[in-house]
């Protein structure tokens, strides 16, 4: 009943001023963002693979909506009542310091704990790539007292996490199928080069025009 009359007066502060509350959610996403890329390029040169990911993109196999839902609405909501409501809001009032690290620290647990025992002890050092968006949730959290700021901030973050992942699967599939494509119309070709480094480059050259036409129809039959 508590967090529930703390959920409603946070909800009817943040209606009082929608513009100022808007351009702050934008703000601390935008902080975030640029936070966790140089962590992401740092993991992706070490071959860091992220099993979260991985896993969401699996999601997008299924139900597409079942995908967004859990990603989009039902992380985010649930994430920021139990890191930010419970622990850090809990922890904030005997240490910051403590609050801080504990709830970023479980948040980024969380999320690479279980792949960290069926992946190998490499895939953990994906945890770090969530402590600066976990860093900045704390923040707007204590900032504005109100867990819709860090929900709205967690909510742009996710949503713009599988927009990516969703079109970089999208565009690989897309090459994968132009390849295919080029392949197959080589080998009915009469000028197939011998040298090894050219049988790659050939089709590509060769078969540009009907790899379009392919592909264009390997999307609209799925």
């Amino acid at each position: 009943m508590k967090k529930r009359a703390e959920l409603a007066a946070a909800w009817r502060t943040a209606r009082q001023a929608p513009g100022k509350n808007s351009w702050f959610v934008i703000k601390y996403f935008l902080f975030a963002y640029l936070a966790t890329m140089p962590v992401a390029l740092l993991l992706a040169a070490l071959q860091v693979t992220n099993q979260n990911q991985t896993a969401l993109v699996g999601l997008f196999g299924g139900a597409l909506w079942y995908a967004v839902f859990m990603a989009v609405v039902f992380g985010p909501i649930v994430e920021e009542v139990v890191f930010r409501g419970v622990i850090f809001a809990r922890l904030l009032q005997k240490s910051r310091i403590l609050a801080y690290a504990a709830s970023m620290i479980l948040f980024a647990l969380v999320h690479v704990a279980p792949y960290m025992l069926t992946g190998g002890i490499k895939n953990g050092l994906a945890i770090i790539s969530y402590l600066p968006l976990a860093f900045f949730l704390c923040r707007a959290y204590e900032q504005k007292k109100s867990l819709y700021a860090s929900m709205g901030v967690h909510l742009l973050q996710n949503s713009l996490a599988t927009i990516l992942l969703y079109s970089q699967l999208m565009a690989r599939q897309g090459i994968i199928y132009t390849k295919e494509a080029c392949m197959i119309q080589a080998k009915t070709t009469k000028n197939l080069l011998t040298d090894d480094r050219n049988r790659v480059l050939h089709p590509i050259f060769v078969c540009r025009r009907r790899c379009m036409a392919i592909r264009l129809a390997s999307v609209s039959s799925r």
